[in-house]
């Protein structure tokens, strides 16, 4: 039966994902290189092969993914919330509230839920990885380009000590956030099962 509501809530999932992400993009198809929207495109094909897999096999995926997933798409969630502070310029209408408040929530309700509690600290090594490959990804488009996706710093001035800085920077501030979505998580999950044996 867990399984069942679990496939269930997957698929339903992965279809506000899909649709949000969609909606947002389709019409502008050259944002897809996004961060927001590899996030949430990712998580919402990663909900899609959960609920499939759930159906034939019975058994979820590595609950390491889920995690990652979580870590990435709070991270967004964490990005949208700075920038309330005026830092750069944000909307809130539409799909952009989605994609950076309503997806990341609904993921980590999921996370709850769903998948177990880590019982490894080691995978809090791994969970920045996607994002430091990323900001690999966008130092080559860059050179390339002459700009970088979100075009918050300029290409020319960039040097290699900066470079380094700026991969030590978003690894140790995405392991950070990652152990905070862990934390969080624990805390939640442990909450959740204290109201269960309560009731």
């Amino acid at each position: 039966m867990q399984n069942k509501i679990r496939a269930w809530s997957s698929l339903l999932l992965s279809a506000i994902f899909f649709t949000s992400v969609l909606m947002e993009y389709i019409p502008t198809p050259q944002d897809i290189i996004e961060f927001t929207f590899l996030a949430n495109f990712g998580i919402g094909v990663l909900l899609l092969l959960t609920g499939i897999q759930l159906f034939r096999q019975k058994k979820a995926f590595a609950d390491i993914l889920y995690h990652i997933g979580l870590a990435m798409i709070l991270l967004v969630f964490i990005i949208c919330l700075i920038g309330l502070s005026g830092i750069y310029q944000i909307h809130f209408e539409g799909e952009f509230f989605f994609l950076h408040v309503i997806n990341p929530l609904l993921f980590l309700l999921y996370n709850v839920a769903f998948v177990r509690k880590t019982t490894s600290w080691n995978v809090l090594f791994l969970i920045p990885l996607p994002v430091v490959l990323y900001l690999f990804f966008d130092l080559i488009y860059g050179t390339i380009r002459g700009k970088f996706i979100y075009n918050l710093l300029e290409t020319r001035k960039l040097t290699l000590i900066k470079i380094a800085a700026a991969f030590i920077l978003c690894y140790a501030f995405t392991f950070l956030e990652g152990l905070f979505s862990l934390l969080l998580h624990r805390f939640l999950k442990d909450f959740r099962t204290s109201i269960t044996h309560f009731n």
